[in-house]
C-alpha cells in the first residue's frame, strides 16, 4: 500500500514541479476565488492557511482581502509531532520554521474552524496525498473541536492511484482551479 503512495507521490510532485509558472500563478488565482467563495458559504471565522512550498498553489497575494473577512492563522510544526495553528495577519513578520516553511514570529495558538490542507494528491473521495510525513493524521487524530477541512489542488492532481489507510481522515472538500470538489464514490480506506 506504502508504495502505490509513493510513487504516486513522486509522480504527482514532479508534476507540479513542471507547471509553468505563468500557469501556475493563473490556476492559483482562480483557486484563490473558489476559496474565498467556499469560506465566505462557510461563514468562516477562523481560518488556518499556509505558506507554499515545494510548488503548492500560492494563495499568499489573496490572504489579505481573506484576512478583511476572518481570523488567519498559520500551522507550526511542534516537537511532538503535530500542528499547533497560530494567529497571524498579512504584513506581520515570519521566520523560517521546520523545513523551511514561515512560521509567526508572534502569536497565541488557535483553533481553527476550517483548516486549509495543501495536497500533492487527492481522490474523488476527497482523501488527501500529502508528503508523508503524517503532521496532519496525528493532529486532527487529537483534535477536539469540529473543524471542516478543505484540500487546496491543482485539478490534475486527482487520482485514484493511491489507497487511503484506515487513520486517513477525509477532506470536506477541495478546491482547484475548476471550482470546489465534495466528495463522492467509495474510495475510502481499504
Amino acid at each position: 500500500m506504502q508504495a502505490d503512495k509513493d510513487s504516486e507521490r513522486t509522480r504527482l510532485l514532479q508534476q507540479r514541479q513542471e507547471l509553468a509558472p505563468a500557469l501556475a500563478r493563473q490556476w492559483a488565482d482562480a483557486i484563490a476565488a473558489h476559496l474565498q467563495e467556499h469560506l465566505t458559504r462557510l461563514s468562516a471565522q477562523r481560518v488556518a492557511v499556509y505558506m507554499p512550498f515545494r510548488g503548492e498553489p500560492d494563495l499568499t497575494r489573496h490572504y489579505t482581502d481573506y484576512a478583511e473577512k476572518m481570523g488567519l492563522s498559520l500551522p507550526l510544526c511542534d516537537e511532538n509531532g503535530q500542528l499547533q495553528f497560530i494567529s497571524w495577519q498579512p504584513g506581520q513578520d515570519l521566520t523560517p520554521g521546520r523545513f523551511g516553511i514561515p512560521v509567526p514570529q508572534v502569536g497565541v495558538a488557535v483553533c481553527p474552524d476550517v483548516i486549509v490542507l495543501p495536497c500533492v494528491g487527492f481522490n474523488r473521495a476527497a482523501y488527501r496525498l500529502g508528503y508523508g510525513g503524517g503532521w496532519f493524521d496525528r493532529t486532527l487524530a487529537c483534535w477536539s473541536q469540529p473543524v471542516h477541512l478543505v484540500g487546496v489542488a491543482y485539478g490534475f492532481q486527482q487520482t485514484e492511484a493511491f489507497t487511503p489507510q484506515a487513520h486517513d481522515t477525509p477532506l470536506h472538500a477541495v478546491v482547484t482551479e475548476r471550482g470546489v470538489l465534495h466528495p463522492t464514490g467509495d474510495a475510502g480506506p481499504a
